[in-house]
């Protein structure tokens, strides 16, 4: 009666990644909203649609399924008249519809609702491609991917291709896992239970097409000043199959992280990182940072073949750090220059690059009091795989100075740091543990630690 669509339809085969749909129509159900996932082919909105696709019809919490759906115009609140921006509550732009990453229709005319399962929720089917005994290709499009392999391939060898890779049954992207030792019932499996792709070969993949590749031995850095990131870092990791411990100071400062492949810096302020809590204020054991024996133990690490993989306010002690070719172009800015305190912005991604696979070159981030970083000079040891849109940048919510500040900009960049490497995302790709179409981003930065990638993947040409 107040305008808007009169039904969102949400068909698991039309998103990048049909997990994400499985998962956003889970937190419907716990929500209480109502929906049916159609058990016949229907049309509706002069569009067809298959089976197995949910409908969200009309309801009485219809403004909460609207409120997730719809991009936000918001407004431009001063503190007063040309003054500061007002600080939102929380976020401007945060609908789950972008940051999972979904294709959902907005149909605006009533139709008839198809048959089917109300609440429901059910995997999208999988499916297996192509004829061969050589192994398979697992695509890479998936989260859930890591699951699927800890659950129907554990301690089987494989490796993840570099490129596109020719196939009868058609072409594969990068990033796909190859298991040569999967039989034909555990790839059936895998498929079903976890709603995979998988391409069966009848020879292994071309040389040099693939590189070999384990579960990353992850740490994650606890500061005792209790970041919350941090947090969440583990509930994504323990959710997707991916295990880690945590290094609290006392550790890192004691020099030995060779028991790790990766060590990830959740976002933290540059000076919480590195001083802690004054020894005024706490214990001895549990004041001081890292401090310099902590940076001297992370250089040690990375020098030997270790990586960093440092988000959002933890680039600007990376950066320190390391020394590294970037510098962070929000930092210093005042709030009348430069201002996103928490929006959903556009994202161009390289899927060809090692951070990128499994991607679509189109993604989105949470945006929320991040970085922007910029190349410093010449970069002939760093790539930058994702860069902030240069244009229509901003998908929901509110931003000051991002023309000038953000758009086409560097939002991640891999750097070669003696026989290791430092990882950089200006923003979370995890945050909140939401943005599922960015979770990738984060998996792919731990597992990559483990691969030997050839040269040629040079990521986007990002200012």
């Amino acid at each position: 009666a107040e305008g808007g669509p009169f039904a969102y339809v949400l068909d698991p085969g039309a998103s990048h990644d049909p997990s994400a749909v499985f998962e956003f129509m889970e937190l419907m159900s716990k929500s209480g909203i109502e929906f049916v996932r159609s058990s016949e082919e229907f049309t509706a909105g002069g569009r067809s649609f298959p089976a197995g696709s949910y409908v969200i019809p009309p309801q009485a919490f219809r403004p909460y399924v609207v409120d997730l759906m719809e991009a936000k115009t918001y407004p431009d609140r001063r503190q007063y008249p040309g003054g500061p921006p007002e600080p939102p509550y929380d976020m401007t732009g945060y609908e789950l519809r972008f940051q999972m990453g979904l294709e959902v229709a907005s149909v605006r005319e009533p139709f008839g609702l198809p048959a089917g399962a109300w609440g429901d929720v059910a995997v999208a089917p999988g499916e297996i491609r192509g004829e061969g005994e050589a192994g398979f290709l697992v695509h890479g499009n998936s989260n859930w991917v890591y699951r699927a392999l800890r659950a129907h391939a554990p301690g089987q060898d494989w490796s993840r291709t570099t490129r596109s890779i020719a196939t009868p049954s058609g072409d594969v992207p990068p990033g796909a896992f190859w298991l040569p030792s999967l039989g034909s019932a555990a790839a059936r499996a895998m498929s079903d239970e976890f709603g995979l792709t998988l391409t069966a070969l009848s020879e292994r993949p071309p040389s040099p097409s693939t590189a070999s590749a384990r579960v990353p031995r992850i740490a994650i850095y606890r500061s005792y000043q209790a970041a919350m990131p941090e947090g969440w870092t583990r509930w994504v990791l323990d959710s997707y199959g991916l295990e880690w411990e945590n290094v609290w100071d006392t550790s890192v400062k004691a020099g030995d992280l060779s028991n790790y492949d990766v060590l990830i810096i959740p976002s933290q302020g540059a000076r919480a990182i590195a001083a802690g809590h004054s020894p005024d204020a706490m214990p001895a054991a549990y004041a001081g940072g890292l401090g310099a024996e902590g940076a001297a133990a992370l250089k040690a690490f990375v020098d030997s073949g270790g990586r960093i993989v440092a988000f959002d306010q933890a680039v600007d002690y990376a950066i320190e750090t390391f020394d590294l070719p970037f510098r962070n172009r929000a930092s210093g800015l005042s709030s009348q220059e430069f201002f996103i305190p928490g929006s959903i912005i556009r994202l161009e991604v390289d899927p060809g690059h090692p951070l990128g696979y499994g991607m679509s070159e189109d993604a989105v981030s949470l945006f929320a009091r991040s970085q922007v970083l910029e190349r410093t000079g010449t970069l002939s040891d760093a790539t930058t795989p994702v860069c902030y849109a240069s244009s229509d940048y901003l998908v929901s919510g509110w931003t000051l100075g991002g023309d000038e500040v953000l758009a086409g900009r560097t939002a991640a960049a891999q750097v070669q740091v003696g026989a290791g490497t430092v990882v950089l995302f200006a923003f979370t790709p995890h945050f909140r543990g939401q943005p599922r179409n960015t979770f990738k981003l984060l998996f792919n930065a731990l597992v990559g630690s483990t691969m030997d990638v050839p040269s040629g993947a040079s990521g986007l040409n990002c200012s």
